[in-house]
C-alpha cells in the first residue's frame, strides 16, 4: 500500500491530530542530523526485545497502530525549506518489515514516510529511529509501550510487562526543551584539543558489525561498587583502559583520550517528551602525564562524570548550542549551505573531540510477569564515523547487562581488550554476534 494510501485511510488519526501538530521545527539536537546523514552514517539506532515465544504477526500488527496514536509526534515527514528543515505531521504508522540484512539501514528519503521503523524475526521485536526523531530516552519510552500493547492484545490480559507507567500526557509536548532551559550570554564550553582515533583499516565497502556481551548484572555491579564506582562509571574506564591499551602499541597521534557519554536530561529536569532531550559529556585521559592504571582511571571517571553531568557545566553545552542556531547570520543563510558549514563543523569540530562512544540506557525494570514473557532488551547504537569506528550501548534487563558493541571495522581489537579486562576482573561474559554482513549495503 502507498504512503498517501495509508495517509488517507489514516483518516480520523490525521484529521484529529493534524491542526493541533501541523508542522515543528527540528529540536536543537536534531538539526546537525540531516546535513551530515550520509553513507554509512545512518544516525540510526535500534532497540531489540528477544521475546520467550514467537511473534504473533496480528497482535503486533495492532499493537503498531494502538502505539502510534499514543505517540502522534512519531507520525511526522522530515521537510526541506529555504532556510530549515522541518517536520510535519502525517498520521501514519511506521511500516514493519521482516528482519534481515545488517541493522540501522539509512532510512528513505522519499516525501510520506516517518522516521521509524519496526522489525520482526522469529521472536525479536525490533525499533529502529533516525535520531532527528528522538534519542535513546524517548524510544525508550515507545518501545516500552508497544512490547507492552503487544502483550496485553496478544494474551488479551491486562498485565503489564513493566513496573512503572510507560506513557503520559506529556509525552506529546511539541516544545523545544533546550531552549527552554538555555541561557542568554552563558559561558561556553571551552574548546576541545584533537582526541586520539582507533588506527586500523577500514574496510572497502560500508558494512556495520554488532555483536553483543551478556553479563550477569550482580557481577557487574559488585565489580563496579569494589571500584566505589556506579556502573556507567565503571563500564566508561573500562572502555577508556581499552582505548589506552590500543593507543600504547601505536604510539603515534594525540594524547588525548576522550569518551562521549549521552546524559538524559529527563531526569536532571524532570521532563518527559519524546524529542531529543540529552546532552554529551566528554570525560578524557591525558596520556601526556604517562599511563593510567585501572584504579586511576576509575577514580577520574568517578569525579568528571559527576562534574561534567553537574546541571550548570550542561547549561553550558546547551546554551551554547541555541545560541548558534539563534545567530543572525546562520538564520538568514540558505539551507543549501547551512548543510555544507554543519556538514564542515561536524567532521573538524566534532567528530575530532573524542575517540569512542558509549551509551548506557540504564535498568528496565520489569514485572514477574514480563520476567515470563522477555528475554532481553538491548541497544545497537547508530553505525559511528568512519574515524571513530566503534561504539557501544548498554542496557540491563532483569538478571542480564546486555553491552553491544557497532562498528565498521573488522579490527574486534577493542572489543577483546573490552572483553578480556571483564573477565581479568571475575565477571562471566557470554558472547554472542549479531550479525556482521560483509556483502550488506549501508544503503
Amino acid at each position: 500500500m502507498s504512503r498517501a494510501k495509508e495517509k488517507k485511510e489514516a483518516g480520523d488519526s490525521y484529521t484529529e491530530n493534524s491542526g493541533q501538530f501541523g508542522w515543528m521545527k527540528l529540536d536543537n539536537a536534531a538539526k546537525i542530523y540531516p546535513p551530515v546523514t550520509r553513507g554509512e552514517l545512518t544516525n540510526v539506532f535500534r532497540i531489540t526485545a528477544v521475546l520467550n515465544t514467537p511473534v504473533n504477526y496480528s497482535a503486533l500488527d495492532s499493537a503498531v497502530t494502538e502505539t502510534a496514536k499514543l505517540f502522534p509526534l512519531f507520525s511526522v515527514e522530515l521537510c526541506k525549506g529555504f532556510f530549515w528543515y522541518y517536520l510535519e505531521y502525517n498520521g501514519l504508522p511506521p511500516r514493519i518489515h521482516h528482519d534481515k540484512g545488517i541493522p540501522c539501514r539509512a532510512f528513505p528519503t522519499t516525501r510520506g514516510e516517518v522516521m521509524y521503523r519496526i522489525l520482526v524475526h522469529d521472536n525479536t521485536i525490533s525499533a529502529e529511529f533516525l535520531h532527528i526523531l528522538t534519542d535513546g530516552g524517548g524510544a525508550m519510552l515507545y518501545f516500552k509501550t508497544l512490547i507492552n500493547n503487544y502483550h496485553i492484545i496478544k494474551n488479551s490480559t491486562s498485565e503489564s510487562l513493566f513496573t512503572e507507567k510507560s506513557i503520559d500526557k506529556a509525552m506529546v509536548i511539541t516544545e523545544d526543551l533546550f531552549r527552554k532551559y538555555s541561557r542568554k550570554r552563558f559561558p561556553h564550553p571551552e574548546r576541545l584539543s584533537k582526541a586520539w582515533h582507533i588506527k586500523t583499516d577500514k574496510q572497502k565497502k560500508a558494512v556495520f558489525h554488532t555483536f553483543t556481551l551478556t553479563l550477569l548484572s550482580d557481577s557487574l555491579t559488585e565489580a563496579a561498587k569494589s571500584h566505589k564506582a556506579s556502573v556507567t562509571e565503571y563500564l566508561t574506564a573500562v572502555y577508556l583502559f581499552s582505548i589506552q591499551k590500543l593507543r600504547s602499541r601505536k604510539k603515534r597521534g594525540s594524547k588525548i583520550l576522550r569518551v562521549q557519554v549521552p546524559v538524559d536530561l529527563r531526569r536532571k529536569y524532570n521532563e518527559k517528551t519524546t524529542r531529543n532531550f540529552s546532552a554529551f559529556v566528554l570525560p578524557e585521559l591525558d596520556l601526556r602525564l604517562g599511563e593510567y592504571d585501572f584504579n586511576e582511571i576509575v577514580f577520574e571517571m568517578r569525579y568528571a562524570l559527576g562534574l561534567m553531568a553537574s546541571e550548570k557545566r550542561l547549561l553550558k553545552t546547551i546554551s551554547r548550542n541555541v545560541s548558534s542556531e539563534n545567530n543572525a547570520l546562520i538564520r538568514v543563510t540558505p539551507l543549501a549551505l547551512k548543510n555544507i558549514v554543519l556538514r564542515i563543523a561536524h567532521n573538524r569540530l566534532g567528530i575530532r573531540q573524542f575517540s569512542g562512544i558509549i551509551t548506557n540506557l540504564g535498568k528496565i525494570d520489569i514485572s514477574e510477569t514480563g520476567s515470563d514473557v522477555l528475554n532481553q532488551i538491548y541497544i545497537i547504537p547508530p553505525p559511528p564515523h568512519s574515524k571513530i569506528k566503534v561504539s557501544c550501548g548498554v542496557t540491563s534487563l532483569g538478571k542480564n547487562t546486555i553491552i553491544t558493541f557497532g562498528s565498521v571495522t573488522d579490527d574486534n581489537s577493542l572489543q577483546q581488550e573490552f572483553v578480556r579486562f571483564l573477565t581479568s576482573e571475575g565477571i562471566y561474559v557470554k558472547l554472542a554476534e549479531i550479525r556482521g554482513d560483509k556483502n550488506g549495503d549501508m544503503q
